[in-house]
């Protein structure tokens, strides 16, 4: 009878290990379907994540795009403060060349003017001299012919007195 007792405790207690268990089953069959639906949920979420990285890396290709686009832009903006610089140092330059001819035709424009002004008082004095060499050639052609008149006359006083006699 051994063997059939010790197969009726095992029942037994099979029995009432599965009765006290029973709620242990219970929490564990809920656990179970927890768990289940967590790995449900994980799953989503490694393949929302997946999803992410390759947006992610999506998104760090266009980043070094755009870094690759800022980089020449920056040598292209760099070039440009080059070129400015450059353009301003001759700017400059022309600036100051600008005042120098400025100056110059300045200095010419008064030259020109005391000319003028001059040359004015130059063709005052001279017409004053001609008209001086005109009034003094005409006293010694008057002079002169008062001279020629006074001998015509008396060569003709001469010729009447000649003529009378």
């Amino acid at each position: 009878m051994e063997p059939q007792l010790i197969e009726a405790l095992r029942e037994v207690m099979q029995s009432e290990l599965k009765k006290g268990l029973s709620p242990v089953h219970t929490k564990l069959d809920r656990l179970d379907a927890r768990v289940g639906k967590l790995d449900e949920r994980v799953s989503k979420l490694d393949a929302r994540v997946g999803k992410l990285d390759e947006r992610v890396s999506k998104l760090d290709a266009r980043v070094g795009k755009l870094d690759e686009r800022v980089s020449k832009l920056d040598a292209r903006v760099g070039k440009l403060e080059g070129i400015t610089a450059n353009l301003d140092g001759k700017v400059g330059n022309l600036e100051v060349n600008m005042e120098t001819v400025i100056r110059q035709l300045s200095a010419m424009q008064n030259q020109l003017d005391r000319i003028e002004h001059t040359q004015n008082d130059d063709v005052v004095a001279i017409l004053h001299q001609v008209n001086q060499k005109t009034a003094d050639r005409f006293e010694r052609t008057d002079n002169q012919m008062r001279v020629l008149n006074d001998r015509l006359f008396t060569v003709e006083t001469d010729i009447r007195k000649l003529q009378q006699s």
